[in-house]
């Protein structure tokens, strides 16, 4: 991360969509959200210049999205 401090994730997604930093979930959506972003409730607290691993994993079982 460029800066210190608390970061919120989220997501537009039809179907479903997770977000794990290191290895803990933080992100997790299931079902139809298109159109307005939702985001955690609770922030992850970063360091700036210290790597993370980051996973984001989506899924799309059919339609439009």
């Amino acid at each position: 991360m460029p800066v210190t401090g608390t970061y919120y994730f989220g997501s537009t997604n039809d179907n479903s969509f997770r977000i794990d930093i290191s290895a803990s979930p933080v992100w997790t959506a299931a079902g139809l959200n298109v159109g307005t972003p939702a985001y955690s409730g609770t922030g992850v607290a970063l360091t700036a210049g210290s790597p993370v691993p980051i996973l984001a994993e989506y899924a799309n079982l059919g339609g439009p999205g």
